[in-house]
């Protein structure tokens, strides 16, 4: 599905609050939700594995020095008008501030990356088998 790997699970492919690191956990909580005599005909659950979204910066470097540079000129520039040109190596700077920014920003906002299905009586038989002893009064 996707090169990135899942860092958050849900059962919910519309979960608007991940928390769960792990997709065992994922499950745990929605299986806990689905009453015991149900296990056998559950189906198989879905489990979605969520990435962060990967941003992208649609503002050019140039773009973004050209208005400060025009902020500049509007309050302390030439008033006949005569405007700075912006360096290159301006430019050249932002083009790097612009690559750190995406580099080092953490999204919030998840998307599903991967889905998998599991058999709800057969991961409880495997991970909870202590789900399945009968209840004592």
């Amino acid at each position: 599905m996707s090169e990135r790997k899942p860092v958050l699970w849900s059962c919910d492919q519309d979960c608007e609050t991940l928390v769960h690191a792990d997709p065992d956990d994922a499950i745990r909580d929605c299986i806990d939700m689905i009453p015991r005599d149900e296990w056998r005909d559950a189906g198989p659950l879905a489990v979605y594995g969520y990435a962060r979204m990967v941003p992208t910066i649609t503002a050019a470097p140039a773009d973004l020095v050209e208005s400060v540079y025009e902020n500049l000129d509007e309050e302390f520039g030439d008033p006949e008008g005569n405007f700075t040109v912006v360096p290159s190596e301006v430019v050249s700077a932002a083009a790097l501030v612009l690559a750190l920014i995406k580099e080092t920003y953490e999204p919030w906002a998840c998307e599903v990356v991967e889905t998998t299905h599991v058999d709800v009586l057969a991961w409880v038989k495997e991970h909870e088998p202590s789900w399945l002893k009968e209840p004592t009064s």
